[in-house]
């Protein structure tokens, strides 16, 4: 199982647009990036709104614009 998780966690970083729910993942994904504490689930969401460790989707950023996206539950 966890070299499954290592090539969809390595999809995540690739730059490489992989369909419309590994995109969406990324962007989740990259929150973690900008902010550590936020965000921890790679292959699944619901704990982090579980624990209310995600970040709500208004604070989604593309660019510069704001991408809204439904957390993944």
């Amino acid at each position: 199982w966890y070299g499954i998780y290592e090539v969809y966690h390595g999809m995540l970083h690739d730059g490489k647009s992989h369909g419309y729910v590994i995109d969406r993942a990324r962007r989740w994904h990259n929150v973690h990036h900008d902010k550590p504490q936020k965000n921890f689930g790679v292959t699944t969401h619901g704990w982090d709104v579980l624990f209310g460790t995600a970040v709500p989707d208004t604070e989604y950023r593309m660019g510069l614009s704001v991408v809204p996206i439904v957390a993944f539950v």
